[in-house]
């Protein structure tokens, strides 16, 4: 469950990263070790460590255009973040 959470979380933030720089969002997302992301169904998995996962895209998005790709990253998870427990939450996402 946890892993799926992770996943989803990664899916959510690329895709509305992708809104804001296009499909370079995608290729950030390529360079993330633990991603396995699928472009054609836009779907991310995460079978490794979800939470450092995550807080290594969110800051290679904060690397390429500054803290508002963080603030992207908070809303674009949103609600997920309550489906952990806050040891499980990315620190980039609190």
């Amino acid at each position: 469950m946890e892993q799926n959470i992770y996943s989803e979380m990664a899916t959510r933030i690329i895709t509305e990263q992708e809104k804001i720089i296009g499909p370079v969002a995608y290729l950030q997302a390529d360079t993330i070790p633990g991603l396995i992301v699928n472009r054609k169904s836009r779907t991310v998995t995460v079978p490794g460590n979800g939470a450092a996962t995550i807080d290594s895209l969110v800051q290679s998005y904060k690397e390429f255009f500054g803290n508002a790709a963080v603030e992207v990253s908070k809303k674009a998870v949103g609600n997920l973040r309550f489906n952990l427990q806050p040891g499980q939450l990315p620190q980039s996402l609190r």
